[in-house]
């Protein structure tokens, strides 16, 4: 079975993407890699993924979640610009032991780190984030399975 990355929520065109949807996208970025044996890592821009979803104009911030559930975070739609999901080294997918199949890399702004086995990104109306930084968090919610922030 093939990995699959949702994005859903506030969007026009919810997306459900695999290995081959994700290669088909134009705008890809590839570097080789020293630590892999100049082997190239490929990605698409976050901003590429969330275009080709239209989100709303009211939505304001983005959920993350792992494969298993185990790890969800969020950021504001401004802290987008340079974070990207790489979804392969080379022609094959990215390998569960680099954090694939799919791995979101953030930039500083976004402040949640890199997220392994990505396989959800649910686009919200609400602030997610925290402007205090005081550590606020994800609850998944057992009757649509989605990710939710407590929220003012």
């Amino acid at each position: 079975m093939s990995a699959r990355l949702v994005i859903d929520g506030e969007v026009a065109a919810p997306q459900s993407l695999d290995f081959a949807a994700l290669r088909a996208l134009g705008d890809q970025l590839v570097e080789p890699s020293a630590l892999l044996s100049g082997r190239e890592i490929v990605a698409v821009r976050l901003e590429t993924l969330l275009a080709l979803a239209r989100v709303n104009e009211h939505a304001r911030s983005l959920v993350f979640e792992s494969s298993e559930g185990s790890y969800v975070h969020s950021m504001t739609l401004e802290a987008v610009r340079g974070c990207v999901v790489i979804y392969r080294v080379g022609e094959a997918p990215l390998p569960r032991g680099l954090g694939g199949p799919l791995r979101l890399v953030t930039q500083a702004p976004a402040r949640c780190g890199d997220i392994k086995a990505l396989a959800t990104i649910h686009v919200s109306e609400h602030a997610h984030i925290d402007d205090a930084d005081t550590e606020r968090w994800c609850l998944r919610t057992a009757t649509t399975g989605r990710a939710n922030v407590p929220h003012d």
